[in-house]
Parts: C-alpha cells; structure tokens; sequence
C-alpha cells in the first residue's frame, strides 16, 4: 500500500497493519547508537525541532521538523544511505524507487516550479551526514487525497473538475516542461493544500519519456491504478498515456467513492470489459451511481485499454466536461462494487492479484 503524509507517498506492504507495525518497530530500533547520535547532533547543529515522526518511509522516514530560526516548518525525509544505493527498503527486500532519480526530479521541479507538483525546499534546509541524507520538503498540512475520499467519500463533479484541473497541469509540466512520466499517479500520491489545490509528489518510479521501459516494473507501484500495458508487460517505451490511465482510475474513485475495476485486464475483470465494451453507464447503473454524460465520456477516452487510441492530456483538457460548470453530483456511492473483494485496505497487495491470475492461466 502507499501512503502519503506531509509531502511524500510511501510504499507499504500489504500485509495486516499490527504485524507490519511490529516488523517497523524492529527495524527501527536496530538503528545503531552512532546513526542515532550522529542524526541528534545534526538536528541540533542546524537548530531543527522534530515536532512528530509523519510515516516510516521506504528507506526511512519522513518527520515533521521546525527550523527554529526561520520558524518554517518543513516535512524531512530521512534516508538511508546505504538502503537508497541498495534499492532495499526498510523492510528488507528489494524496490524500484529510485531515489536519486528523485531527487533530481525533485530539484528539477524547484529550478522550473509549478504550484501543482511539489519541489525541494531551499538548499538552505538540506543536510546529510555519514549515514543519511535529509530531503527538506515543503509541508503539504491538508494530507493526502486518498484520505480526503476515504473520509468523506466521493465528491462532487465540480470540485473533482477543480482537482483534475490542476492534476492535469502539474502533469503536463512534468511531461512537456521536465520530460518525465509519473508512472505512479494515485491518490496517494496527490497532496492537497489547505486551499483545495493538489499537489503531485513522490516521484521515485518516474522514467524520462520515450526512454525504454524495464517490463519488470510492471511488479511496481499500485496495482489498481496500473495502466494495461505495465500490468500486462507489453510496454515498450515510458509514456505519459500512462499516467492518462492512472489518472482516469483516480478521477472515477474520485466521483464515485469507489474503484471501478481490479485488474486491467477484460478475461479476469468482468467491470474491466465493462468499461472496454464502452458500458461504464450500465456498470454505474448496477452500482446506483449517477454520474453525467460528459465525464462517462471522458472517463472512458481516459481509460481506453489500447494507449494508442486513450485520450491524452490536450484532449482530456479540450474535453466538455473541463470546460463547463457541471450541476449534476454523485447521488449514491457504496463502499466496495458489487461482487468485488476489492477495499481501500487490501487493494495494493501486488502479489494477491498476480497470483490469481498466474492460478487461473495453469488452469486454463
């Protein structure tokens, strides 16, 4: 699973939160004494007051700190050194986050910055000792979007169009202006200021466009969100259709307060050929779900399983439903689909799914 609070998304595995919990605990407390007094000194040394520990994060973790001389509150990533020139996170096994790449990205972002992506604090705020390595961040106090949703459901189609608005413009700046992909968009990995205004972050699976793409990955990131092409391994290049995807997927749970599918893929996910078949009304209408003509359309372009014909950012930008206020609102929503084992707590254990289909393939 992934999580984001304060400014960074965090992958977590998916297994029960009290195990995972234990298993944290004993990984953190085997920090050595040196790494721990080498980390007070230079907390000290640079006047830095850690108000809370946000999240463990996969080579770390990320806390909330004050600068005290500046008063700024800021949101540090402490990272392992030796785990991030490993590829190991916490726990022990291996990731595809490549935290170099992003923190490239990340300066990147700050050098040419756009208010909808966030960046790296001044150089200023940055520190590093033997062991680690401090990412100060801005601190995004309003949380992730997943949990505004969890909390309080779906929202209304206007608010929606104001978040997928600037989502689209932090993209397009990533992939015209920076010439990365995401490959990981997901609520989880929207942050939203106190204003309403998303923030896109966590950037460690991003791969420059048109660059080959390492069908491995298609282990990475969160599977409900997962363009076709990466589940399937058939991708050959990095492309911002990609994220289209992954962005269609987050603008219906979004609206809906619920996934629309589990896998992309028609011959193990009946709502996945749905949607294919062009029949996201018919499924919403199973669902109780009202949503608007304009954004079914768009949802569908957005979704489309063949990434040459899937709608991409000009379009979705040009769409109707972008351009015009929308009076209509999701009148119902329910907590899972019908049929579906599918939750907010159990939906990004890879493993769950891909074993299900390799059972279903020796069957066959």
């Amino acid at each position: 699973m992934q999580h984001a609070l304060g400014d960074e998304m965090i992958v977590v595995d998916d297994r029960s939160e009290e195990n995972e919990e234990e298993e944290e605990e004993k990984v953190l407390s085997s920090m050595c004494e040196e790494e721990e007094r080498e980390t007070l000194l230079c907390f000290q040394k640079e006047g830095i007051e850690i108000e809370s520990v946000l999240q463990n994060a996969i080579y770390g973790q990320i806390l909330l700190a004050k600068f005290v001389r500046s008063g700024r509150k800021l949101a540090i990533k402490a990272i392992s050194k030796r785990l991030a020139n490993d590829g190991i996170c916490l726990k022990g096994t291996p990731v595809f986050e490549d935290h170099f790449l992003e923190v490239d990205i990340l300066r990147k972002i700050r050098e040419r910055p756009h208010p909808n992506l966030l960046g790296l604090a001044d150089d200023r705020y940055q520190m590093e000792t033997k062991q680690f390595r401090f990412l100060a961040l801005p601190f995004i106090s309003g949380g992730e979007l997943f949990s505004v949703i969890k909390e309080k459901g779906s929202l209304s189609e206007d608010r929606c169009k104001f978040i997928a608005g600037g989502i689209a413009r932090g993209l397009r700046h990533l992939h015209e202006k920076l010439g990365f992909c995401h490959n990981d968009i997901s609520l989880e990995n929207v942050l939203v200021r106190n204003d309403g205004t998303p923030v896109i972050c966590d950037f460690g699976l991003a791969q420059v466009i048109g660059s080959a793409w390492d069908s491995d990955k298609h282990i990475s990131g969160k599977l409900p969100y997962q363009a076709p092409e990466i589940y399937s391994g058939t991708a050959t290049v990095a492309s911002g259709k990609m994220d289209v995807f992954s962005f269609g997927v987050a603008l219906f749970v979004m609206l809906t307060g619920i996934p629309p599918f589990e896998v992309p893929d028609p011959l193990y996910d009946m709502r996945y050929k749905y949607i294919q078949g062009s029949k996201m009304k018919v499924l919403l209408k199973l669902w109780h779900v009202s949503l608007s003509d304009e954004v079914v359309n768009l949802l569908t372009g957005m979704l489309f399983h063949d990434p040459s014909s899937r709608m991409g950012l000009d379009a979705m930008e040009a769409h109707p439903w972008m351009n015009k206020r929308s009076r209509s609102r999701v009148v119902e929503t329910m907590s899972t689909s019908p049929d579906s084992v599918f939750n907010f707590g159990d939906a990004y254990a890879n493993s769950t799914a891909y074993s299900a289909r390799e059972e279903s393939t020796r069957d066959m």
